[in-house]
């Protein structure tokens, strides 16, 4: 913060009278209590410092702080760290999951959120108050989900540290030598970084919030795979490629590092995947709920919380499971329609196939497509990778590796299947993916000048509702009949509803194995090992369905209210360069600002 400074001139005139010099000192000491109170009561920042341009300074700091907290965050957000006055090297760390490192980061948080209160809301511009309501949003809900944080995973079954940490290592671009030093180094905090969230485990179980034997055992034979056959030769050959492509190291230099990159691998990683799986099995018998998170003691408080933060919605949670009813309810009467109108489209919608040679000719029918309904993409390519055998168990069908935001013109999607490019389902899974998924909102916000604090905010609601509103639209796009395509869309929409109902009904509601059963079995669905794997998907990410389906209804709820705000003004392309201008943020927010950013 800016101190209190005053500057006062001399006057060239000698004042001859003493009574008159000290007349004026009083006055500047009484001028200068005067400042100290008003700015007092205004959260006792000065109306000097607290403007407009020391906020955008503000917001600048904050990024520089928070992105050199951890070096796989650092070096995926920036690829020239020097540019912001961050050497990489000085503190290689992969963050600090220990007990007394996460009461840092609450007590970081309030620090952060005293600071922004001290700003004057009404001396900000119109951007700079989206910004000021967003971190504001954003440094509240984290300091109220502080209250509950034994009830987070950091070993979640399917999306856990232990199965992504091995992608974002695989990765991790190597641009120069220094780049090599420092991964090598970051590779050495593995087992410091596990031994932290082995801690953690243990609060969990002391506090009786530890995950099921059923979950605990998933994460046990993940962890058990990567040591024995997995982790090391998928980072080693990945390592090996990464290096050898640098033009500056000798051939013998290479050597060195490959060799000192297996050393690591044998030595440290393949045996921290081996004592998490030893501990954790150690734990078994800890976890004493194998139902949702109601069932704990606050646990339908907690949830609440956590899906109206990953949302961005104010929503309660019976309110979210009406308004999935009624969009099913809506959906399957368009379904109903377009067979009565074409039974057939029932039997044909199983062998619908593409005309697609590869991923690339895919991605090149999507971005001359979208051209139609959204702004034109910025520059920028793609590269389709496939998840290595070693990790694909663990690992979600497809996602994208956010692009550094100095650098987004360069852009990885990885799919977790065989590549099949007649499938309707992998042509929008790319599109989820990719175009004008994750990768073009990304660098389409990039592009538009998402402030750079903002990258560091998480709102899963906004960027899987957009992925999921666009992949609705992707049907469209992929070259089928129109009536199939609706067929098809509107199918997809009510399967997503259907997992997101489930979340709601396991989590809020307390839905056991039956009561699950029960409610699929209306729809169709009643064989007992498709029942059990919803039930684990919806079990072990708690609200993530709700990001997709929840954040898709959100973004529909806000084209009406455009629409209606709008009349003959609303263009629908110019809706989508709004949301993406406006970049990841709550639902409430994006409405409140939508006029400003579409105009």
């Amino acid at each position: 913060m800016h101190s209190l400074c005053f500057f006062v001139r001399r006057s060239r005139r000698i004042i001859r009278r003493i009574w008159q010099r000290y007349t004026f000192l009083l006055l500047v000491f009484c001028f200068a209590i005067l400042l100290f109170f008003i700015c007092s009561c205004f959260g006792g920042c000065s109306i000097f410092s607290k403007s407009s341009a020391s906020f955008d300074e503000y917001l600048a700091n904050l990024f520089v702080e928070e992105v050199s907290q951890n070096t796989l965050t650092l070096h995926y957000t920036l690829t020239d760290p020097a540019s912001r006055g961050i050497l990489p090297g000085e503190n290689v760390s992969l963050g600090d999951l220990s007990k007394s490192g996460r009461k840092e980061q609450l007590q970081s948080c309030q620090r952060k959120y005293d600071i922004l209160e001290s700003y004057h809301y009404s001396t900000l511009s119109t951007p700079q108050r989206f910004s000021f309501d967003i971190l504001h949003g954003y440094l509240d809900n984290q300091l109220a989900l502080g209250s509950y944080s034994l009830f987070g995973e950091y070993l979640s079954p399917y999306n856990g540290v232990h199965a992504e940490l091995p992608i974002l290592l695989s990765e991790y671009e190597l641009r120069n030598r220094e780049d090599v030093e420092i991964y090598l180094e970051l590779l050495q905090k593995v087992p410091d970084y596990f031994d932290d969230i082995l801690t953690f485990e243990k609060e969990k179980a002391a506090a009786g919030l530890f995950m099921s034997d059923e979950a605990c055992c998933m994460v046990i034979d993940s962890c058990d795979q990567f040591a024995e056959k997995g982790i090391t030769p998928f980072l080693a050959d990945s390592f090996a490629r990464r290096v050898n492509a640098l033009e500056e190291l000798s051939e013998d230099q290479v050597s060195v590092y490959i060799e000192e990159n297996q050393t690591i691998l044998d030595s440290q990683i393949a045996p921290a995947y081996r004592k998490m799986a030893r501990t954790l099995t150690g734990f078994l018998g800890k976890g004493r709920n194998n139902q949702g998170l109601c069932m704990y003691e606050n646990g339908k408080e907690y949830y609440t919380l956590l899906v109206q933060s990953e949302v961005g919605c104010e929503d309660s949670m019976e309110d979210l499971f009406a308004s999935i009813e009624e969009k099913r309810n809506r959906d399957m009467d368009a379904c109903a329609a377009i067979v009565g109108e074409d039974p057939s489209l029932v039997n044909n919608s199983d062998s619908v196939e593409l005309d697609f040679e590869n991923a690339e000719s895919m991605l090149e029918r999507l971005k001359a497509q979208l051209c139609d309904d959204f702004p034109t993409p910025c520059e920028s390519c793609c590269e389709i990778c496939t998840i290595d055998s070693a990790l694909s168990d663990a690992l979600a069908p497809a996602f994208y590796i956010t692009a550094p935001l100095d650098d987004y013109t360069n852009n990885t999607v990885y799919i977790n299947t065989a590549s099949d490019y007649s499938d309707v389902s992998f042509f929008t899974t790319l599109a989820h993916e990719s175009y004008p998924g994750h990768l073009y909102q990304t660098t389409m916000s990039y592009y538009y000048g998402l402030p750079e604090f903002r990258t560091l905010l998480d709102f899963p609601g906004y960027t899987e509702g957009w992925a999921t509103y666009v992949e609705m639209k992707s049907y469209y796009y992929c070259g089928v009949d129109t009536n199939m395509a609706c067929l098809l869309q509107n199918s997809q929409s009510v399967i997503l509803s259907l997992y997101a109902s489930s979340d709601i009904g396991i989590h809020y509601y307390g839905w056991g194995r039956e009561e699950l059963a029960r409610f699929w079995a209306d729809f169709g669905v009643t064989d007992p090992e498709v029942i059990d794997n919803i039930r684990k998907l919806v079990l072990y990410e708690p609200g993530n369905y709700l990001r997709y389906y929840v954040g898709y209804l959100k973004f529909e709820e806000l084209k009406e209210y455009a629409k209606e705000s709008l009349g003959d003004d609303f263009e629908e392309k110019r809706f989508h360069q709004a949301i993406l201008r406006m970049g990841p943020a709550p639902f409430p927010l994006l409405e409140k600002y939508f006029s400003y950013y579409y105009e």
